[in-house]
């Protein structure tokens, strides 16, 4: 196997009660075209990999989240506070998604998605939960997510069965 690129942030030493947020991109994202560098949270790091990202986080597993980007997906610039925001106000949380905002051809906002509370039996809907899945490195399913192109977001949901779901409710991201 080819080795995986080294991040391309350093993360710096948390803050008290801080998560650290590993961004996994698939490998025609750059983390510019993601929205990464205009994000006000000092606290992530792009990686192509969640095995990298499970091995190389040094703060135990339940204060890492794993934040997976479709390609195309780009985060709004809180995208990242509010994502943290919502474990640390809810921190039963192990896996959350977020609204999204739709873009016209020219990347113009045409309005926002906004989704209903979880609900494993809406899997099957289009855009659910959509281009963003967060969830805490201690909920990660072993080998469910190589990279952002092969995740495999209903084993995931799958696994979400056993744990708690939350949404942010507002778009996060824009697709």
């Amino acid at each position: 196997l080819a080795a995986q690129p080294a991040p391309t942030r350093l993360i710096p030493p948390p803050a008290a009660q801080a998560l650290q947020c590993w961004v996994i991109l698939a490998p025609e994202h750059s983390p510019e075209a993601a929205g990464l560098t205009d994000q006000d949270y000092p606290y992530w790091t792009a990686t192509r990999s969640a095995t990298q990202a499970a091995t190389r986080a040094d703060l135990p597993a339940d204060q890492v989240l794993v934040v997976v980007l479709h390609a195309g997906v780009r985060l709004k610039p809180h995208a990242l506070s509010q994502l943290v925001k919502g474990f640390m106000d809810c921190p039963h949380w192990q896996l959350a998604y977020t609204d999204s905002e739709r873009l016209d051809e020219a990347g113009q906002p045409i309005g926002a998605f906004f989704k209903p509370d979880w609900s494993p039996h809406l899997l099957a809907q289009p855009d659910y939960p959509g281009g963003l899945l967060a969830m805490r490195a201690s909920a990660l399913p072993d080998a469910s997510v190589q990279s952002a192109s092969t995740a495999d977001w209903v084993g995931l949901a799958m696994a979400a069965e056993r744990a708690a779901v939350g949404h942010v409710a507002q778009p996060l991201v824009q697709i």
